[in-house]
């Protein structure tokens, strides 16, 4: 019986990369390291942009938590005051409505970490972008590319989840009003598209003594009813709302807007056609420039604003004992 002839680089054992950090802090020294198996070996010119990519990684870390504690603390909002029903509410689903305002507190909750969490990274993922800047390494270098797309996405991806927390406020506001705001059909798997903020300040404005009014509103008290319209005026008040939602409409439906270095992103001019001539007319219409729209230091404040604000009314609205 005739074997097949092994290959030869089967036997020969995988290349790896070995880490070592070593830790100095207070005089005591500690040492870790790792092992990597690598599929392809390295080019050895790469093995500095690694370094720095691997010690940019560690200063984030350590910068990222004086960040994370100057925004508040939204995990409060997931807690709630025991409560106990009737048969008759059971029966009526007014259980139901108050399990469901707990799931979306909880859903709310965890966008709202998740946005600190991105937001404070984003910001010290800055601060090492600058450190490397001083130590000599051009903002063109890939050094510095590598740390600011980590920023960006960091940044964007908080971005993202702030955007969601208006869509989850008025959810929030329609379980817990027996599904009652909005004409919905809930069998519908787009009914939830629905829920719009328009529909929602409508539905809010049903009453007594208006003629159509709603029953859950009319068993609200008036002083907790004035405190949940409160905060529905207060939503999207501060300017920085809209600022941050401009910002994450532009990154996802349009060319996204440039944030500290210039060239990362399309530039389109459309030329306006002389109609008798038919050759183009100087001066055309550009939908962007190279130009910087955005200091991301600037940026970042809105985005810390709209969270600050965003923690701040949704305490207040748990404080109505309906939504508590």
């Amino acid at each position: 019986m005739n074997e097949s002839p092994q290959d030869p680089d089967a036997t020969k054992p995988s290349d790896s990369l070995e880490v070592t950090l070593v830790f100095k802090v207070g005089g005591k020294e500690q040492s870790y390291t790792h092992k990597v198996s690598l599929a392809k070996r390295p080019i050895e010119t790469s093995i500095p942009l690694m370094t720095t990519q691997t010690f940019a990684e560690v200063e984030k870390e350590i910068r990222f938590s004086a960040f994370y504690d100057e925004l508040p603390d939204p995990s409060v909002l997931s807690k709630h005051a025991p409560r106990s029903f009737t048969l008759e509410e059971q029966i009526s689903g007014e259980y139901s409505f108050y399990l469901n305002t707990q799931e979306v507190w909880h859903e709310i909750t965890n966008n709202l970490l998740s946005a600190k969490y991105l937001l404070s990274q984003s910001r010290a993922y800055k601060d090492v972008e600058l450190l490397v800047i001083s130590e000599g390494a051009d903002h063109r270098s890939p050094e510095v590319l590598n740390i600011h797309l980590s920023k960006m996405n960091a940044f964007d991806g908080a971005v993202y989840r702030l955007a969601k927390i208006e869509d989850l406020f008025l959810l929030l506001l329609f379980v817990n009003f027996g599904n009652s705001l909005v004409e919905t059909n809930m069998d519908s798997e787009e009914w939830q598209k629905k829920v719009s903020w328009s529909a929602v300040r409508d539905g809010m404005r049903k009453r007594h003594p208006e003629v159509v009014s709603n029953r859950y509103l009319n068993q609200t008290s008036d002083e907790d009813y004035e405190k949940i319209i409160s905060v529905f005026r207060k939503f999207k008040n501060p300017a920085e709302v809209g600022h941050i939602t401009a910002y994450r409409d532009a990154t996802t439906h349009r060319i996204p807007p440039s944030v500290d270095y210039t060239g990362f992103n399309a530039a389109l001019v459309f030329p306006k056609i002389n109609e008798l001539s038919h050759k183009v007319q100087t001066g055309g219409l550009a939908v962007r420039s190279y130009r910087i729209d955005y200091q991301f230091p600037a940026l970042y404040e809105k985005a810390a604003k709209v969270f600050t604000h965003y923690v701040q009314v949704l305490k207040e609205l748990k404080e109505v004992p309906r939504f508590s």
